[in-house]
C-alpha cells in the first residue's frame, strides 16, 4: 500500500504535512503536539520552503507480518556465563526458524541480581508474565533447571504448547 507522506498522521491527529516544516528545521520547541517525549526525525531528506516536494513524498507501507513469540527455556544459573551464552545460540536459532525469541534470562539478568533472592524472583515473575504473550515455549539445554520447571508448568497449565528443542549450544 502507497501512502503521501505528508498525509501521515501525529497521535493528535494532525498531518505530518501540518508540522513538517518546522520538524525538519528543528523547530520543535514551541511544537504543539502534546506529547513531547516524541517527535519525528526524518531521514536525509532536504526540505524546501518553495517546493512540497517532500510532503508529496510516497511511502510504501509494506503489509503487516504477524511474527509469532517463541519464549526460550533455557538454564540461567550455574555456569551463567557459559549458560547465557547458549541461550543467545538459541536465540539465533529461534530467528532462523522465523519467529521472535523471548529469553528474559538474558536481559534481565544484565540489571537484575540472580543471586538476591528478591530481584530473582522479581526476574522469574516478569519472565512468566513475557511467557504469556507468547504461542510456544522452546526448551533447550541438558537439564531443566528450578526456574524451568516452573516455566514449564506455566505454560502447561495455560495451555500453551512446549516443544523441547535437541540443539546442542557451541562450546
Amino acid at each position: 500500500m502507497k501512502i503521501r507522506f505528508g498525509d501521515l498522521k501525529f497521535k493528535n491527529g494532525k498531518t505530518i504535512a501540518s508540522y513538517a516544516p518546522r520538524c525538519i528545521k528543528g523547530d520543535c520547541v514551541d511544537c504543539s503536539i502534546k506529547d513531547k517525549d516524541e517527535c519525528y526525525l526524518l531521514p536525509d531528506w532536504q526540505y524546501d520552503n518553495t517546493d512540497n516536494n517532500l510532503l508529496n513524498y510516497e511511502v510504501e507501507i509494506p503489509e503487516a507480518h504477524k511474527f509469532t513469540k517463541v519464549y526460550i527455556c533455557s538454564p540461567y544459573r550455574g555456569d551463567t556465563k557459559k549458560n547465557a551464552a547458549a541461550a543467545i545460540e538459541y536465540c539465533r536459532y529461534a530467528i532462523d526458524k522465523g519467529v521472535i525469541p523471548i529469553a528474559p534470562h538474558i536481559y534481565l539478568t544484565q540489571f537484575l541480581n540472580d543471586d538476591i533472592p528478591e530481584q530473582r524472583e522479581l526476574g522469574l515473575q516478569i519472565g512468566l508474565e513475557a511467557l504469556a504473550d507468547c504461542s510456544e515455549v522452546w526448551v533447550f539445554g541438558d537439564y531443566i533447571s528450578e526456574g524451568m520447571k516452573q516455566e514449564i508448568v506455566t505454560a502447561l497449565e495455560a495451555g500453551q504448547k512446549v516443544v523441547i528443542k535437541h540443539i546442542p549450544a557451541a562450546e
